[in-house]
């Protein structure tokens, strides 16, 4: 995806983008009432399976942060901060900014 294309995504659409780049599995609205934007899932490396609320990671930047450590684990840091400096001119983002980042840059 272009970052015109990333942007342009509803917040959603990046949520759903953003968990399954990080592995959650079977998400989808069966338990609306339990879950942020009624969408829950199976986390990256469940082993119980049991479905948990998917984190509001375009709005929530303690999400983010946890989103974050895969990047540091892929030795993916500088591409990261790299498009989100091409985003505002600075590494300081919001979350959505993170995810966009984030989809950019695991996506290589």
């Amino acid at each position: 995806m272009t970052r015109s294309e990333v942007q342009k995504l509803s917040d959603e659409l990046l949520l759903l983008k953003v968990a399954w780049l990080l592995g959650w599995k079977s998400i989808d609205k069966r338990y609306a009432l339990f879950a942020h934007r009624g969408l829950s899932g199976r986390k990256p490396n469940d082993v119980d399976g049991i479905e948990h609320p998917v984190p509001d990671y375009p709005h929530d930047l303690n999400a983010c942060h946890e989103m974050e450590k895969t990047i540091i684990k892929k030795g993916l840091v500088q591409d990261y901060v790299d498009h989100m400096f091409e985003e505002n001119g600075e590494w300081h983002a919001t979350a959505r900014q993170r995810c966009e980042a984030f989809v950019l840059t695991m996506q290589k």
